[in-house]
């Protein structure tokens, strides 16, 4: 990240406010929308905290590598960080106009603003990820040129297998304090969703000649185990400018652990590990800003700046005193994310959402790390660092949110019914050709570009449809969602106490 992306990003954030002619506007489980005061000043406390979140935003924003590597144990992993929140998810995730809310704090720390009494949280998540495996067997064919001792016109015959796990998690704890209501309003939370572990083998590919059906090479099996996790310990604050626009930020530190172990021809003598682990504790920003024009419409922006976390990648041959690869520090570079929402009271009770969300995925191959890697190895290949990066690559994307809220009254109740759906772009490592225009020479090793863990045939996004449901008492309220995929089930708990 550079400074001008900063002043790119902070200037599409306040041409939407500039340029904004509608409101903003929000249906809770308990109360509608109340006017806002205007013509309030800054407090001096809260305009330093927000100048002080703003440097710390600019300052951790400077250019980083990560840990993305030609490692199978690394390959098909998608790092889903999302936004918490039961009613958030029961409407697609679309939730940065809308921002009403004590999870807000992550989705758009702006919306805070909306909260007039203290309140605390507390959720409770549990998700099943399917793991599908795409290369877990099958077969591959190329042809054979022995002229040039070349592999070419590579196709795949795959067979997947799926490896599910299931997580459960106290996944959010909120504390909000509103210092002046509807003018200066603060936040403290954790946040633990962020949680991810999976084992598969594989059972290796041979690549076969098209024309006789002799094997030319084989794809070696593995066995990989992977968790990480990522802790946020957080403060928000929100204050407003002017009649119509409320600007917050956040400053959390994360903490993050992973543990990650990838075995290539397991129980031989030839066996090779490779780990990647790391526990380490950086500083996240995020900045929101939402604007309110008329009593029926909203609309959101939100940059978050996301660390980069120094990890340790260490391969070893085992087996074979002196033959250690190399040891060495990388970084794991979270892509960071712009995002734009409207939030429209169509009736009294009814709200329509919808986010679109700029997911910066390039990132993750800035600091691209050969995984084969050794300073001193004769093979070109393994001699640089990052050899193969030019093979490789992961696009940025477009999250497209959307989803209502129906708030009825049953029994004297507020009862909220929440529905909704998002798109989640494929956001893995690929190589740039397709597997037909991919040439492995067979006596130039720095050519291994041709693994069929990143096959382009693979490129596909998920698509999640999300229900929730939602009931107010006095004093408290309840609230569940649910998100369902083909690689994620997602159902989400939370509470909140109203002091």
């Amino acid at each position: 990240m550079n400074a001008g992306r900063i002043c790119v990003i902070c200037a599409e954030i306040c041409a939407i406010c500039g340029s904004a002619r509608n409101g903003l506007s929000r249906v809770a489980a308990s109360t509608l929308p109340q006017s806002w005061q205007s013509g309030s000043k800054l407090d001096s406390t809260v305009r330093w905290m927000l100048s002080l979140m703003a440097a710390t935003f600019v300052l951790s924003a400077s250019p980083n590598t990560n840990a993305q590597t030609n490692n199978e144990g690394l390959a098909n992993l998608q790092f889903n960080f999302l936004n918490p929140g039961a009613r958030a998810l029961g409407m697609g995730g679309a939730f940065v106009a809308m921002a009403d809310d004590a999870t807000t704090s992550l989705a758009n720390p702006a919306g805070l603003l909306n909260l007039t009494q203290p309140e605390a949280g507390i959720e409770l998540t549990s998700t099943r990820f399917e793991n599908e495996i795409p290369w877990f067997g099958g077969t591959a064919t190329a042809v054979l040129d022995t002229e040039l001792h070349t592999l070419r016109e590579f196709s795949y015959a795959f067979n997947p297998r799926s490896f599910p796990t299931t997580l459960s998690d106290l996944s959010f704890i909120s504390f909000v304090f509103p210092i002046r209501p509807r003018e200066i309003v603060l936040s403290v939370f954790y946040d633990g969703q962020t949680r991810y572990e999976r084992e598969f083998h594989t059972s290796g590919i041979p690549v076969l000649d098209r024309r006789d059906g002799g094997i030319l090479d084989k794809f070696f099996p593995v066995r990989s185990n992977l968790a990480y996790q990522q802790r946020l310990f957080g403060i928000s604050a929100s204050t407003r400018l002017g009649d119509r626009i409320s600007i917050g930020g956040t400053v959390a530190l994360a903490a993050f652990s992973i543990r990650s172990g990838t075995i290539r021809k397991p129980d031989s003598n030839d066996e090779i590990e490779q780990r990647l682990d790391g526990d380490d504790k950086r500083i996240g920003t995020t900045l929101g800003v939402t604007v309110r024009a008329t009593n029926r419409l909203r609309i959101g922006a939100v940059y978050a700046r996301r660390p980069a976390f120094h990890l340790t990648f260490a391969p070893d041959v085992r087996d074979r005193p002196g033959q250690a690869l190399f040891s060495g520090p990388v970084k794991l570079d979270i892509p960071d994310r712009l995002a734009l929402g409207l939030s429209w009271r169509a009736r009294e009770r009814l709200s329509i959402n919808a986010d679109l969300v700029r997911v910066m995925n390039s990132d993750l191959m800035r600091g691209y790390f050969n995984a084969f890697h050794h300073p001193d190895s004769p093979d070109p290949f393994r001699k640089i660092p990052d050899a193969g990066r030019e093979f490789y690559e992961v696009r940025d994307g477009f999250e497209l949110r959307a989803g209502m809220e129906l708030v009825r009254i049953v029994h004297l109740r507020p009862l909220a019914l929440r529905a909704g759906y998002w798109r989640e772009p494929f956001h893995r490592m690929v190589r740039k050709e397709p597997d037909s225009s991919v040439v492995y020479d067979l006596a130039a090793p720095e050519n291994w570009h041709y693994e069929p863990y990143t096959s382009r045939s693979f490129i596909e996004s998920a698509h999640h449809a999300t229900v929730g449901i939602g009931i107010a008492f006095a004093s408290f309220s309840i609230d569940a969602g649910y998100d369902y995929s083909k690689p994620t089930r997602r159902l989400v708990l939370s509470g909140v106490y109203y002091f």
